[in-house]
């Protein structure tokens, strides 16, 4: 009738057999596949863009946080002692009372 038999597998893009191809990898394109590429392809500068403007500052503020937080657990007692010494320290601690 119309030259086009029903597609076997429905989501692939039957009414565009150029689009409808093989891609570099060998999957054939379906629509969901042309748009994940399209879209991949239209926000890839803009993450770019994003990227070198604020990932050094991004970076920076995460590890003065991380630098703070460890400050913070550093100082709140020794981290190196033994388990033994910790339990002998809070004992003498408690007798002291």
């Amino acid at each position: 009738m119309g030259g086009h038999e029903p597609d076997a597998q429905p989501h692939v893009w039957a009414g565009a057999p150029h689009i409808a191809s093989l891609t570099p990898t060998g999957q054939q394109l379906t629509r969901e596949g042309v748009l994940e590429e399209f879209l991949r392809d239209l926000l890839r500068p803009i993450i770019e863009q994003w990227l070198q403007e604020n990932l050094a500052g991004l970076v920076r503020r995460v590890v003065q946080e991380e630098t703070a937080r460890r400050k913070r657990v550093s100082n709140d007692g020794p981290q190196d002692e033994s388990f033994a010494r910790m339990v002998a320290l809070l004992a003498l601690r408690r007798r002291g009372r």
